[in-house]
């Protein structure tokens, strides 16, 4: 799927659990740092067994509190049923249901960031589309990651959605 021509989709409200990274600017260090908070997270669930957090395996990455400077913090974790049994040292954070842009990237994750600025400043303006205010969805974009996606190889690749709503 080009960049430019995204899947617009719905989707349902989604709550997530996972470990939290605050960047302090968006360097190209941010990107090591959100892979080490990955490796951390995996190897938490891998501990555990996964079992106290059971849902559909989907894995995501949100990116939210955005301010000037490239300041932004960063969830690495996977979709759950509840919140009940959360292990401690965990975040919780509910990506709410509607319209949503989706942007499928394969290849080198360190290129990600280009995908981004893409979607922000090329597709976004020139769009049918506004993005829903971060006030009003709690998350600037999320990735979306395969139950049995490899940091290493970057495989199968991921999807970003951007929540939208129509101009």
């Amino acid at each position: 799927m080009p960049y430019y021509c995204p899947e617009i989709i719905q989707c349902p409200e989604t709550h997530i659990a996972g470990l939290e990274l605050h960047v302090a600017s968006e360097t190209s260090d941010s990107w090591r740092l959100q892979k080490e908070i990955w490796e951390d997270w995996i190897s938490r669930m891998q501990a555990m067994g996964q079992q106290p957090l059971s849902g559909s395996g989907k894995r995501y990455g949100l990116t939210y509190n955005s301010a000037p400077g490239g300041q932004f913090t960063y969830l690495a974790g996977m979709e759950v049923r509840h919140y009940a049994t959360m292990p401690a040292g965990m975040a919780e954070k509910i990506i709410p249901a509607g319209a949503y842009a989706r942007f499928s990237h394969r290849g080198d994750w360190k290129q990600l960031h280009c995908l981004l600025f893409d979607i922000y400043n090329k597709w976004l303006p020139d769009s049918d589309y506004h993005l829903v205010p971060v006030w009003k969805c709690g998350h600037n974009h999320c990735e979306q990651y395969a139950a049995d996606f490899n940091w290493e190889e970057f495989s199968p690749g991921v999807d970003i959605l951007i929540p939208v709503r129509p101009k």
